[in-house]
């Protein structure tokens, strides 16, 4: 189970406009279903790398997720704080992608052949 800084968990209420009791929730699928900044290529790895550095800059911050338009900054399990996916960067063809790195599966099952 995912924690959260009371920071983050402010953020998550303001930003996402979630009630209190769902932020948990969404906390926790972020940190299990969402995609790691090592996933995506071009100018959002780009953009997700150099907020990646600043983060470690400032001491706290290892991992950065994406998951379902949004950021999501975490220090090991606990989030930091969380803000909306630039507009120039939503409906991308990996956001939407359920297969990949850290999707439910890497390829899809090859057929078996019989003979």
């Amino acid at each position: 189970m995912a924690r959260f800084t009371k920071h983050g968990g402010l953020r998550v209420r303001q930003r996402l406009g979630l009630p209190a009791k769902a932020t948990q929730r969404m906390v926790d699928n972020a940190l299990t279903r969402g995609k790691d900044r090592t996933f995506f290529s071009g100018s959002l790895r780009r953009y997700l790398d150099a907020l990646w550095h600043n983060s470690r800059s400032l001491g706290a911050a290892n991992r950065i997720i994406v998951y379902g338009n949004n950021i999501f900054l975490f220090a090991e399990d606990t989030l930091i704080t969380t803000w909306a996916l630039p507009p120039r960067f939503m409906g991308r063809k990996a956001l939407k992608n359920e297969r990949g790195r850290n999707g439910p599966s890497e390829t899809p099952s090859a057929p078996e052949e019989e003979g």
